[in-house]
C-alpha cells in the first residue's frame, strides 16, 4: 500500500467526487431490488456470506437481513449498538456504547456467545478484523484492543495518537486515522507496534481499503489514501439490495455505502 502526500494548495484545488468516465455514477442509475424495512434508525451494516446485518441503536436492535428471502430474519437486542460492525470467526462482533462493551453473536442463531469487556472510544468509530484477531479503539487518549477470537479475551493493548477512533486491517497492519492530530496510523500485527504516523488531511476519520490502496471519504483528503463519496438525500428508514448484490443503508438524508460495493 502506497501514500503520497499533497500539498495543501492541490489539496485546495482539486474537485471532490470522481470524474473518470465509466467510474462515476449517479445514484439515480441504481435501482433497488428488494426494499428492507428496518425499525428504528438503521445505521452501521456488515456483509457476510449470506446475509447483511445492520444496527438501529433507538430501538437497541441489530438486524440480519436474509439475501435468499429479502427479508429480515433475526433481530438481536443490543444495548445501543454503536461504532460500526464486523464479521468474522465465525461471529458478528457488535460494539455497545450502553453496556460499554464487544458483543460476540452467534450469525446462525443470532444469541449471545461473549460480552467482552472492551467499549469503543467513541459512538462514531470503528472496528476490524485480521491476523486472527478483533482490533478496536477504547479510548479516546489513544488505545487499541486485540480481541483473540478464541479465547474472547484482550490480548493486547496498543498506545496510538490520540483523538483516533476508526481502524482498518489491509496488508498485515491495522490503519487508524486521528481526527484530533490528523494522522494516519500503521500498527504491525506481528509486533503490535507502531510503525508508521502519515500526517494527512484535516480531521480524517472513516476509511476503507481496497485495490492496494486506502481511502477516507471525507471532502478535500485528496491523496492516495483518500477519495470522496456522495450522499444523496432518500428520506426513508429502509436498507436496500440493489443488483449484483450492492447494498445500500438507506439513512434519513444520507447513503451510507456498504461493505460490497
Amino acid at each position: 500500500m502506497q501514500f503520497s502526500k499533497r500539498t495543501d494548495s492541490e489539496l485546495k484545488s482539486s474537485a471532490p467526487g470522481v470524474t473518470t468516465p465509466g467510474v462515476r455514477r449517479s445514484m439515480a442509475d441504481l435501482h433497488p431490488d428488494a426494499s428492507f424495512p428496518v425499525e428504528g434508525q438503521p445505521d452501521w451494516m456488515v456483509v457476510t456470506d449470506d446475509a447483511v446485518w445492520v444496527t438501529s441503536s433507538n430501538v437497541n436492535h441489530v438486524v440480519r437481513l436474509d439475501a435468499a428471502t429479502n427479508r429480515p430474519s433475526l433481530i438481536v437486542t443490543i444495548d445501543k449498538p454503536c461504532s460500526g460492525l464486523a464479521a468474522g470467526f465465525g461471529a458478528v462482533w457488535i460494539p455497545s456504547c450502553g453496556a460499554h462493551a464487544l458483543v460476540r453473536v452467534d450469525p446462525q442463531t443470532g444469541k449471545i456467545v461473549a460480552q467482552i469487556p472492551a467499549g469503543p472510544a467513541d459512538s462514531e468509530g470503528g472496528i476490524t478484523t485480521g491476523d486472527g484477531s478483533v482490533w478496536m479503539v477504547t479510548s479516546k487518549a489513544g488505545l487499541l484492543v486485540r480481541v483473540d477470537p478464541q479465547t474472547n479475551k484482550v490480548v493486547a493493548k496498543i498506545a496510538i495518537p490520540s483523538g483516533s477512533y476508526v481502524p482498518a486491517f489491509a496488508e498485515g497492519a491495522v490503519w487508524i486515522t486521528s481526527t484530533e492530530r490528523d494522522l494516519l496510523t500503521r500498527v504491525d500485527a506481528r509486533s503490535n507496534q507502531v510503525v508508521a504516523s502519515i500526517p494527512i488531511g484535516p480531521q480524517p476519520r472513516f476509511l476503507t481499503v481496497g485495490a492496494g490502496s486506502g481511502m477516507d471519504p471525507q471532502p478535500r483528503r485528496w491523496n492516495d489514501f483518500s477519495r470522496r463519496h456522495e450522499n444523496q438525500s432518500t428520506g426513508g428508514n429502509h436498507c436496500c439490495r440493489h443488483p449484483r448484490n450492492r447494498w445500500r443503508n438507506c439513512l434519513r438524508g444520507g447513503i451510507r455505502l456498504g461493505d460490497s460495493l
